[in-house]
C-alpha cells in the first residue's frame, strides 16, 4: 500500500491509532502544517504552500507556489500525494481551525476519489470518510459511528450496528444518522444510492 499521510493545519492527537499509520508512510505538509508536526516531533518528508504567513522550512524537500493562486495549501498536498502514486490517503488536522476551512476539506475526499484513491479526514480520534458501495468497516463493538447525509436523501445497508440503516432513508434536513453504535466484530455500512459521510473512529492499520 503506497500510504500518504497529509497533514493540514489543524490540530490533531498522536493517538496510538495514528501512530500505527506512520510506519512506512510518505509525510506531506500543507504550508505551516510543519510547524504544528514539529511540535509533535514529526518531520514532513515533502511540504508544499505559498507560505504567505511563515518561511519555508530548511533541510525539507519543498515546492513553493505564487500567494495568488486558484488551489487552496490543503489541494497542492493531496494534488503532491497523488503525483507520488498514493493509494491510500489520510488527511490530518481536518477538523480544527476556521469552521469553513473544515467544510471545505470535503473536497479533498472527493479529489482523491475522482483520481480512483480513497482518502479520509481526521484528527487522530475520530475518521471521516465518503461511503461506498463497497463495505465501509464500521469499527468495533461499542464504538459509534454516525450517517451526514451529502445529497437530499440517502440509503445504505448495514451489519452489526444497534440501529439497522437498511430500508432507511436519511435526508440532509434532519439529524437521524448521528451516533449509531456497533454491536458486533465485523459491523460495516455501505452505500447504496445518494451521497453520505462515514464517521467512525480512527482504526489502526490496517483499515477499509
Amino acid at each position: 500500500m503506497r500510504m500518504h499521510l497529509v497533514f493540514l493545519d489543524g490540530s490533531f492527537r498522536l493517538t496510538p491509532a495514528l501512530r500505527s499509520w506512520l510506519d512506512e508512510a510518505r509525510l506531506v505538509a500543507a504550508d505551516h502544517a510543519a510547524v504544528r508536526m514539529a511540535r509533535q516531533g514529526l518531520v514532513p518528508d515533502m511540504v508544499v504552500g505559498d507560505f504567505d504567513g511563515s518561511e519555508p522550512p530548511s533541510g525539507i524537500p519543498q515546492r513553493v507556489f505564487p500567494t495568488d493562486k486558484n488551489l487552496t495549501d490543503g489541494e497542492l498536498a493531496v494534488d503532491e500525494a497523488l503525483s507520488q502514486d498514493a493509494d491510500r490517503i489520510l488527511i490530518v488536522g481536518a477538523f480544527g481551525g476556521r469552521f469553513d476551512m473544515a467544510l471545505s476539506h470535503l473536497a479533498l475526499l472527493r479529489r482523491a476519489r475522482q483520481a480512483g484513491v480513497l482518502a479520509s479526514l481526521t484528527d487522530g480520534v475520530s475518521e471521516a470518510l465518503l461511503a461506498s458501495r463497497r463495505p465501509v468497516p464500521a469499527g468495533r463493538p461499542g464504538d459509534i459511528l454516525s450517517i451526514i447525509p451529502l445529497s437530499p436523501s440517502v440509503r445504505l445497508d448495514s451489519q452489526g450496528l444497534r440501529w439497522p440503516l437498511g430500508g432507511l432513508l436519511l435526508t440532509w434536513d434532519t439529524a437521524r444518522g448521528l451516533s449509531n453504535e456497533v454491536v458486533e466484530a465485523g459491523a460495516f455500512v455501505h452505500l447504496v444510492s445518494g451521497q453520505a459521510l462515514v464517521v467512525r473512529r480512527l482504526p489502526p492499520r490496517p483499515a477499509g
